[in-house]
């Protein structure tokens, strides 16, 4: 239980990191665009 549960947190913690992530991307790929 508690090895499946770590292991349910840290897919949730990388699906969150990964979410903001490409949402830093793509807000500075937009910059760049508009600066460029």
């Amino acid at each position: 239980g508690i090895l499946v549960y770590a292991r349910k947190d840290s897919w949730l913690a990388l699906l969150t990191l990964g979410m903001v992530g490409l949402c830093i991307y793509n807000g500075w790929v937009l910059l760049q665009q508009i600066g460029g």
